[in-house]
């Protein structure tokens, strides 16, 4: 299937999504310090994913590669959501309530504003690359009867 979008196009928003996802890994590498040794080991293969994504978007983007950066993003939208409140991730210090140092962190804020602009990004883009027609644009193939009122049967 040929992509409706120019190819020039589909090239630039592979190199936005591409540092989109360099961004993500850097954010995750400022995130290694602070927790413990599997929290550390698991943000340094979740940074080696991004690099990962970015290689891949930077010079071949293919539906598959925009479908994952999407799916990640959400995922860590959810993870690092539920990391920002009390009784997560950040609240984890023994007694169940958050401290205000680790909610008012701009770590995690950072990761989540940078997830949302990268799910909105590659939804647009999937969006854009796998639809043939834009979808205000489509006629519809379902006749209703206001639709049909006005016919004659001959």
């Amino acid at each position: 299937m040929t992509s409706p979008m120019p190819t020039r196009l589909v090239s630039w928003a592979g190199r936005v999504g591409s540092m989109l996802a360099v961004l993500s890994a850097v954010v995750h590498l400022f995130g290694l310090a602070g927790h413990g040794t599997a929290q550390t080991g698991i943000i340094a293969v979740m940074a080696v994913g991004c690099l990962y994504c970015a290689k891949h978007l930077w010079s071949r983007p293919r539906t598959r590669d925009w479908a994952l950066v999407a799916t990640m993003s959400i995922g860590m939208i959810a993870i690092h959501q539920n990391m920002s409140m009390p009784g997560g991730h950040a609240g984890h210090h023994g007694d169940g309530s958050a401290t205000p140092s680790a909610i008012s962190m701009p770590m995690p804020s950072a990761a989540i504003l940078i997830a949302c602009v990268e799910a909105l990004f590659a939804t647009t883009v999937l969006f854009a690359t796998t639809s043939t027609t834009p979808l205000l644009l489509r006629q519809s193939t379902v006749r209703t009867p206001l639709m049909t009122a006005g016919t004659t049967r001959r």
